[in-house]
């Protein structure tokens, strides 16, 4: 009996592990538009929002007129939002992977 006890354990212990490591699906219905937010160092953020949503939606996607950048009070840092259209729940976990990799942003959302 130990080791079905164990089993069980180590099957719950597994499963919240899993659940840590990838976060709940959002309950958006596809297809949509959607806004990604990013914060970073003025003068870098917009152009490299661009590149990374490019990358996984491709080159059209995102136009000069999907794009807004706002400057802090002080103009050290850049708040860019990005206005696209997703076909999937893929697409939109993609662009945020590539984002989390993106050292030059201090935030996004």
């Amino acid at each position: 009996m130990s080791g079905s006890d164990g089993d069980a354990k180590s099957g719950a212990g597994g499963a919240a592990a899993s659940a840590a490591a990838e976060p709940p699906r959002a309950k958006i219905d596809y297809p949509t538009y959607y806004t990604f937010k990013a914060l970073g160092l003025s003068g870098a953020v917009r152009a490299k929002v661009m590149e990374l949503i490019r990358g996984v939606l491709g080159d059209a996607a995102v136009g000069d007129e999907a794009i807004t950048a706002r400057p802090s009070s002080a103009g050290k840092y850049e708040a860019v939002s990005a206005h696209v259209y997703l076909r999937s729940e893929d697409e939109r976990r993609r662009i945020y992977e590539a984002f989390h990799g993106e050292k030059s942003f201090v935030w996004y959302v």
